[in-house]
């Protein structure tokens, strides 16, 4: 009976660990798509680096890889569909699921390295995460990013 119910409360302490955590998900994802598509091509490095950061983050590794990037591929069909509204719900989500200053952080750096990816910081990628920063009310500057 122990057994079992440790069982049990791992199962909910994990879905409720996915539960608080899919808005900065939903936000990762988005913030990631935003960045990818910038430039106007997603590389696979770009798709790479987002798979290895969903399996890397801790707060990430609650959520099923596949599951992840279907979401990141889900924002950038948008983006490439419409894209000022595709880039409006991507940054809906980005302001929706970053709610603290340490979460915004997070997202920010998340961006950088995506936008590393390919071994080219494209100046519309820096453009995408200066936005970003100012969705979540961070200064660029402030940053250790080169956003200049």
């Amino acid at each position: 009976m122990v057994i079992m119910l440790d069982a049990l409360a791992r199962g909910l302490g994990k879905q409720l660990a996915r539960h608080r955590r899919r808005p900065f998900l939903e936000a990762a994802m988005a913030a990631s798509a935003l960045v990818a598509a910038a430039d106007g091509k997603i590389t696979f490095s770009e798709t790479s680096r987002v798979d290895d950061i969903v399996r890397h983050l801790s707060m990430l590794k609650v959520f099923d890889v596949h599951e992840s990037l279907d979401l990141f591929q889900d924002y950038i069909a948008a983006i490439q569909e419409d894209a000022a509204a595709g880039k409006a719900q991507a940054l809906e989500a980005v302001a929706n699921g970053a709610k603290d200053h340490e979460l915004s952080v997070l997202l920010v750096r998340l961006c950088a390295a995506i936008s590393q990816a390919d071994g080219e910081f494209h100046p519309t990628e820096r453009d995408v995460i200066v936005e970003i920063c100012h969705v979540l009310g961070l200064r660029p500057e402030d940053l250790d990013i080169d956003t200049s």
